[in-house]
């Protein structure tokens, strides 16, 4: 499809998307029905040496973060383990983490977009797993996290600019000050489609 195409159907009004359906958690990488499965798959190859070098880094958290994308990754690290293992060690631990999460609007420089696409991915697909541990257990935790998650999609959102340019239509996306779609901006924008899908009850 080439950009007049895309440009025609956004100003006819012809993309029409599907209605979303109520937010639940999990659903970015699994539901929780699947969950017996995923807790039966890791007893055996390759599974079982996959679960190992995630569960050795839930149990090796580093007493710094040398970045934020790091401690995106380890929170996600920690969530999937307590989904696995039921323990509220990896929960509670996960969820510190993620309020500590310093994205552009709370003063963090995550650098290039791809950076901070794959830091958002982490970051909503933790937060997605431990939806229901913070929602039993920690409430102001779960509003925090969901704030942090929600200013930062804010902000990614904020960043693509679709403009109409003059004779036959013409778009052009930016983030970061770059004017033109790359792999890199990509990465960014899947983040926040990650983000939306997590949040899909959100203002």
């Amino acid at each position: 499809m080439c950009s007049s195409d895309l440009a025609f159907l956004l100003l006819s009004g012809a993309a029409v998307l599907p209605a979303q359906t109520a937010e639940v958690h999990p659903s970015l990488l699994f539901e929780a029905a699947d969950i017996p499965t995923l807790k039966e798959r890791v007893q055996r190859g390759p599974y079982s040496g996959w679960w190992s070098t995630v569960l050795s880094r839930a149990n090796n958290i580093p007493s710094t973060f040398s970045s934020e994308r790091d401690k995106a990754r380890w929170a996600k690290s920690l969530a999937f383990a307590y989904v696995l293992t039921d323990s509220a060690h990896y929960a509670a631990q996960a969820a510190s983490i993620l309020a500590d999460v310093k994205f552009p609007p709370r003063g963090g420089d995550l650098g290039e977009p791809h950076i901070e696409g794959e830091a958002v991915a982490h970051y909503a697909e933790a937060y997605d797993m431990l939806h229901g541990w913070l929602t039993a257990n920690d409430a102001a935790a779960l509003d925090t996290i969901r704030t942090i998650l929600a200013e930062e999609a804010h902000r990614l959102y904020d960043g693509i600019e679709i403009k109409i340019g003059t004779g036959i239509f013409s778009l052009n996306f930016a983030l970061h000050e770059t004017p033109h779609i790359d792999n890199w901006h990509l990465r960014a924008y899947g983040g926040l489609g990650l983000a939306a899908l997590a949040m899909r009850d959100h203002q």
